[in-house]
């Protein structure tokens, strides 16, 4: 691959490294220029541009990223479209993610191919993101590819097994379970979440009883829940936790004829689990925190049971690494990186049909042009780079906003719900940002003063979502720092990021501003009106 500065007057066919500014014009980078697109880039003032050009042997970024995810899936994991040099992966149903030893092997060939996986032993969800194949440069010499897939092949030159699958998928299977609890003063919340656990990983709760704590009445429950066919799994909550094999509820297992296979798993919160067997049927004595909805120990070897994955006591031992489950701790000061000179983007959703509004109101005139015109100036005047998506009536909003320097894309899923095309703008969204703001194109009264404020404030805090708040009540936009993207390009359905923001509460900063416009959009026919807007149809 050739890559160079380029006159421009000589970049006919060469295809922009970088984005580049003409006038009102923007050239997003991989534009392949045409004689047009030098003369204008050549008329703004530009002499050089950086440019490159595939050369025989090269795969370009795309095709690349696509084969390499094609290399490594396996079922249950299917690959979304390739963009960018990026192809990500996707879990088709419910399991448990493993991850194998090549990646790393993988990672090694060439500096041009990464790929990046969740934590190994993830359980994850039907259409989670669970891996994302990276091309660094625009294109890969086709070697590469080739080593990759000797690599990923089932022998090396010697004959020797390299390893199993790279990436695989343990799917949940369903099963039935028991819950025998001798503390009864809080049954009916443990019932709760237990049910819950059980539904997320494919399971049921069969039947649910209670008995004193002692160990002869909780044999005696073991032995019945054994004896059922339903039952594939016993779940016991004793009164107090079992911190010793002599404990009451491991007895009460050994009396009944069962096994201990192991006390206590390297998990925090969860130590004190038990993990035994009676008949041929794991028996799990839960520690205290399966009374919290808060994820611990049980949740993981619940995930381990129904993904049909070991549950001897040596695999216990070997999940330590990722046993933390509180999460990675917050630290003390995220470094700002605004420092570095990156600067800040948003995207301003502009896809929705307007349903309820009774007319399309993002194309509806107020004070003479479209209120769209009007939610991206904004945005621009508080000196963001600025990315539209589009969906329902895309070209009409694509053409109110051809006068200004911005980038607009198109949502070909803006029916699925908001979350594809804030999905969809964070994928095309070019180069490295200090934050992104999530922003709405019917809320034209959002002044640029709060877009600096939200920024202003991010650079003295820790906080990687900033949400705007008048009097109190929270608005929009929400800025997002880098280390919250990734989860961002986990979302579905109509609630864009609000899951995240609610899951994560410790991580949220409000920042108050004198605007009332943060609150202020334009779903109804009456608020429309109220404001003087012009309605047009859809």
């Amino acid at each position: 691959m050739k890559f160079a500065d380029i006159p421009v007057a000589d970049a006919l066919g060469w295809r922009l490294a970088h984005s580049v500014r003409a006038g009102t014009r923007r050239f997003g980078k991989g534009h392949e220029l045409t004689a047009a697109d030098c003369a204008l880039i050549g008329k703004s003032g530009a002499a050089v541009v950086t440019a490159f050009r595939l050369e025989t042997g090269d795969i370009d970024e795309d095709t690349a990223a696509a084969m390499i995810a094609d290399l490594i899936a396996s079922p249950g994991l299917e690959p979304d479209k390739a963009s960018r040099g990026r192809v990500n992966l996707r879990a088709t149903v419910p399991g448990v993610l493993i991850v194998g030893d090549r990646i790393d092997a993988l990672n090694a060939v060439d500096e041009a191919v990464t790929i990046a996986t969740l934590p190994d032993q993830t359980p994850v969800r039907a259409g989670q993101l669970v891996a994302t194949v990276k091309i660094i440069p625009y294109a890969v010499p086709v070697d590469v590819l080739e080593k990759c897939k000797l690599l990923h092949g089932a022998t090396k030159s010697d004959g020797v097994l390299l390893h199993d699958a790279t990436i695989q998928l343990s799917a949940f299977r369903p099963y039935g379970a028991a819950l025998i609890s001798s503390a009864a003063r809080d049954s009916g919340k443990l019932e709760a979440l237990t049910e819950a656990r059980l539904a997320a990983t494919g399971g049921r709760l069969v039947s649910s009883t209670c008995c004193s704590h002692v160990a002869e009445a909780l044999a005696g429950e073991i032995l019945a829940a054994a004896a059922r066919e339903d039952i594939d799994i016993i779940l016991l909550s004793g009164i107090s936790a079992i911190s010793d094999r002599r404990d009451t509820v491991p007895a009460a297992l050994v009396q009944a004829g069962g096994s201990i296979t192991r006390l206590g798993m390297p998990a925090d919160p969860g130590n004190l689990l038990m993990l035994g067997d009676i008949s041929g049927k794991t028996v799990i004595g839960l520690p205290g925190c399966a009374r919290s909805p808060a994820r611990n120990g049980f949740d993981t070897i619940l995930a381990r049971f129904s993904a049909g994955l070991p549950l001897g006591s040596d695999a216990v031992a070997g999940l330590g690494r990722g046993g933390f489950l509180l999460g990675a701790p917050r630290p003390e000061a995220i470094e700002n990186e605004a420092k570095t000179g990156a600067g800040f983007a948003a995207i301003l959703l502009a896809a929705g049909r307007s349903s309820r509004a009774g007319s399309h109101k993002l194309l509806s005139e107020l004070g003479g042009k479209p209120v769209i015109c009007h939610s991206a100036e904004n945005a621009l005047s508080a000196g963001l780079d600025l990315l539209v998506v589009t969906g329902h009536a895309g070209d009409r909003i694509a053409s109110a906003l051809s006068d200004k320097p911005l980038e607009i894309i198109n949502n070909p899923d803006h029916a699925s719900g908001i979350a594809s095309s804030l999905v969809a703008g964070l994928r095309a969204l070019e180069g490295d940002w200090s934050g992104v703001f999530a922003a709405l194109g019917d809320m034209p009264f959002v002044r640029p003063s709060t877009y600096r404020q939200l920024i202003d404030f991010s650079k003295e805090s820790d906080a990687l979502i900033l949400i705007p708040t008048f009097h109190g009540k929270r608005g929009n936009p929400v800025l997002w720092r880098p280390a919250m993207l990734p989860a961002l390009l986990d979302i579905s359905g109509d609630r864009g990021g609000r899951d995240i923001i609610h899951q994560n509460p410790d991580l949220v900063a409000e920042v108050p501003v004198d605007d009332p416009g943060i609150l202020i959009d334009l779903d109804t026919p009456e608020a429309l009106k109220s404001f003087g807007i012009k309605a047009v149809e859809q």
